[in-house]
């Protein structure tokens, strides 16, 4: 395809738009005359490139729907067998942070019993200043070793991913207006924060929102 012409005329409406002066009413004229002009070149050129594009386009969404049928299966399996797997290691932990807790728990009294039994036997051997020293001493548990959750396979690693959910979104709002939280937090919606000016437009004060008019042109090449 030969885009000669077309780059030339683009080139040309660039070159002529730096000589554009806007400063008498026949000025603004002649500039939206002018505009028109631009406004027929956008459409040729759109016309031009409009069925390539398409084209591309269509060949473009075809392969990632073939792509996607194909990864679908793989994708779901890899999904379950994940979810099994974070099950299982999810239990793990459980079962051996409860075992651990037992453990040291029962280290702690085996401890206690021992120092109580020291302390018996000072006393007996008439020492109550010792066994005094005895009772008051930090308890000292040696610790006890943590097994891992989960077998250890090679190309698979776990990884925990901390989420925060707004349950009431009004409690947090205040918690930032008292600065006890980030602003960043809170993200704008702009297109709902546009539509609502829209709405109101300069019939109503939004607290900490300004709300102004933007002047733009449209041009109709016919």
């Amino acid at each position: 395809m030969d885009t000669t012409q077309l780059e030339t005329k683009g080139a040309l409406l660039r070159q002529e738009s730096t000589a554009v002066t806007v400063e008498t009413r026949e000025q603004y004229a002649a500039a939206g005359e002018w505009l028109k002009g631009v406004k027929a070149y956008q459409r040729e050129v759109n016309d031009t490139f409009g069925p390539i594009i398409k084209k591309a386009h269509d060949a473009h969404k075809e392969a990632i729907k073939q792509r996607d049928r194909h990864l679908k299966p793989a994708e779901q399996a890899e999904l379950t067998v994940k979810r099994l797997m974070v099950s299982f290691d999810n239990a793990e932990r459980r079962r051996i942070a409860e075992a651990q807790a037992a453990r040291e728990a029962q280290a702690v009294k085996e401890a206690e019993d021992e120092r109580l039994a020291q302390a018996a036997a000072a006393e007996a051997a008439g020492d109550e200043q010792k066994a005094e020293a005895i009772l008051e001493e930090p308890l000292h548990v040696a610790p006890v070793p943590v097994p891992a959750a989960t077998p250890a396979v090679q190309g698979i690693s776990g990884r925990s991913n901390w989420k925060g959910e707004v349950t009431d979104l009004r409690q947090l709002l205040a918690a930032i207006a008292a600065g006890a939280v980030p602003l960043g937090l809170v993200k704008i919606d702009q297109g709902a924060l546009n539509a609502h000016a829209r709405l109101v437009k300069d019939t109503a004060v939004v607290p900490g929102v300004r709300i102004w008019q933007e002047r733009s042109l449209a041009v109709n090449s016919k």
